[in-house]
This record gives C-alpha cells, structure tokens and sequence, in this order.
C-alpha cells in the first residue's frame, strides 16, 4: 500500500493525477494548488469558487491543516480543522472496510468539501489515481476507462442519472458508488436495485473527516436498507434522552471540541437515529429538521417523505422561512411530471395534516440545492 509523507501527501505531489486528465482541468489545477501549499508546511483554508486562504502552520507537531466549511452539528456555518493524522485514519478505516489495494476515484464533487478533497487524500496515501469531471459528463458513453474505479455521489445527482440510459450503463462500469450528503428516497432505492447499480450508502460528516459508517452493496442489493454498520476507526451511540446519534472517531476534527482529546470525545450529531435487528444504523432525520409553525411542532423530513410519493411530481424539497403570522412557514419546492399544480396541492391534503400543508408553493426544473446536494440558505 503506497503511503503518505509525514505531511499526508503522496511522495510525488504528481503520483495520483489519472493521465486521462486535462491539464486544463480547473479541480485538477485546484487540488496541486491545495496540495502545494500544504506539502510546503501551509495551512489551508478551502472556500467555495476555488478560493483558498493559506498561513504558515507553527506547529510541526500537528500541522498543516486543512480546513473545511461545515454546516456544523449545530445548524451554523464553521471552519472544521483536520491534518494528516485524521485524513489518515479516515483513509485507513475505509481501506480497512473495503479489502482493496489501492483507491482510484473519478472525482465529481467540489474540493471545497470533505467529500472532494478525501479522494485525492485516498489516492495519495493508498497509490490510486484520480480523474475529475462533472457529473453531467456521465449523461456521455465513457467507455472502459471507468472500471474498478470508485465515485461518490449526492442523491440529487444520482437521481437524475438514473433516468438516462447511458449514465445506467457508465454507471454499471465502477466498481463503487458512495453515496452520501442526504437520505435516499424510496423510489431512489428501488430504482438502484433494479438497475444493479453498485450503490453504497454512506453516513459521515465534516467533523469525521467523511464517512464512519457504510452498506455493503450486496446487502443493499439484497434488501437491507440504512447506511450500514461504524468503520473501524469511529463508533455510534444514541443518546438516552433525545436519540440523537453520538459519534467517536479518530478521524475528528482537532476544533470539533473545546477542550476536550478529539479522538476520545463523543460527538453529539443534529441526526435522528437507530440500530435496525441487523446492526445497520438508520437514519431517521434531523434536529434541525423540526420546527414549530402556528404552534405545532413540524417534521420537515416527515412532509417531504411524503410529499415525494406523489405520482406527478420527481424529486422535491421541504423548506421554511420566519414568518410573524406563524412563526415558520413551511414552502413545498418541486419538479413536476405535469404543471397542474392544483393536483400536487390535492395530494398534499389528502395525505398530510392540516398544519403540515405548504404554505408556499414552488415548481421548477431544479431543486433549489447546493452542489452537494443540500437545501441552499
């Protein structure tokens, strides 16, 4: 297995570029940037518009960092600190759980997040390579130069390529698809399984450096539902009062906590969750989820759990904005099979309780979602 220098980079800062690669590339040019200024002892702020913010790291102990944005487990926006420690037993936990040599990503995600910047971290530690591309780009035959290589996606991405017959088929082609970012629909699921795809439902966070939890692809194949069982490096529990899920991992981030060692810490999480009678966690939806309109007290991923099994419309969103007359508002955003919105409206209060009926209504080609497949502030 290759190995990382002491600073967390591959030996050649060239090693895992994939010679498919367009020197043109913008993430590509962007990750040497990143990993330049790290590799030369700077630590590394990762912004969104591949802006990055760098100073000189004045611990050799445990610097350089990277710094990641987060939503945060509170709902606010923070800088998340990791270094080569905690990507190293991000990668290690996930090489652990997977039985492979090496691991070669095509690369569709932004470096600005975890989820990006960890396929090149993977790559350089284990001697794989990486490609970048946009995910649209699947919508195009890619012949075999895929496969046996890993992609991680969003739901919302994934959604849209399951309903083109040549992304099913380049899809067909990698040797896994990690899924993460949000929940996966029902009809998401179904779709996966009857096309075989190579899906791997994933669950992690910035402050973990990504995932600590996955599904094997045969058991989601064969009918097991959640996002599996904890990687080796991480361990979940549900707090007794709330049940709310509680991660250790020594993949966290050195800032997650005051005060407190990071790896030995549990880190109280915004998620609803439980161990189904298979050991498979499952994710039931967040803190920050639930909000109180006209007195009532709304699940969000309860509406939109329902909402998105209505037969005329493909994917929709369930926000909220302050409202004085009901405190919250709650506003359905939708793609719709058909433009009678009357019918949607129909659906929403044949199924859900009164109190739980969009205030606003909203229909669009697109969801209003960030690259990363979350509900845009």
């Amino acid at each position: 297995m290759g190995k990382f220098m002491s600073l967390g980079i591959p030996p050649n800062k060239f090693d895992w570029i994939d010679g498919q690669n367009s020197r043109k590339s913008e993430l590509l040019k962007f990750a040497i940037k990143i990993l330049t200024l790290y590799q030369n002892n700077q630590s590394v702020w990762i912004g969104e518009n591949q802006t990055i913010h760098k100073t000189e790291s004045n611990s050799l102990e445990t610097g350089p960092f990277m710094y990641f944005q987060s939503g945060g487990t509170s709902g606010r926006k923070k800088w998340v600190q990791h270094n080569h420690t905690s990507m190293q037993f991000a990668v290690d936990g996930l090489m652990d759980y997977l039985e492979v040599e090496f691991i070669s990503s095509w690369c569709c995600l932004p470096l600005n997040h975890v989820g990006g910047m960890m396929q090149v971290m993977r790559a350089g530690r284990t001697g794989g390579k990486v490609f970048f591309l946009d995910y649209r780009n699947l919508f195009s035959e890619i012949g075999d130069h895929a496969n046996g290589k890993w992609l991680s996606l969003v739901p919302t991405q994934l959604f849209r390529l399951v309903r083109n017959e040549v992304s099913l088929d380049n899809l067909r082609r990698f040797r896994g698809i990690f899924l993460g970012g949000a929940a996966l629909t029902e009809s998401l699921v179904y779709q996966c399984r009857k096309e075989e795809l190579p899906v791997y439902p994933t669950y992690g966070m910035s402050e973990t450096c990504g995932m600590v939890t996955i599904l094997n692809n045969s058991n989601f194949l064969n009918g097991e539902n959640g996002v599996g069982k904890a990687l080796c490096h991480s361990k979940l529990k549900v707090g007794h009062d709330n049940s709310r899920i509680l991660v250790k991992s020594k993949s966290m981030a050195l800032n997650a906590f005051a005060e407190n060692d990071p790896n030995d810490s549990w880190l109280l999480t915004p998620d609803y969750g439980r161990q189904d009678n298979k050991g498979n966690w499952q994710i039931d939806g967040r803190a920050d989820r639930v909000i109180i309109s006209g007195g009532e007290k709304i699940n969000l991923d309860e509406i939109e759990k329902i909402m998105s099994k209505c037969e005329h419309i493909d994917s929709c969103l369930i926000s909220h904005r302050k409202d004085e007359e009901w405190g919250e508002c709650i506003i359905f955003h939708g793609t719709p099979k058909t433009g009678d919105l009357t019918i949607i409206q129909s659906y929403a209060k044949q199924h859900l309780k009164n109190y739980q009926v969009p205030k606003i209504w909203n229909l669009g080609n697109e969801l209003p979602l960030s690259a990363m497949g979350k509900a845009k502030n």
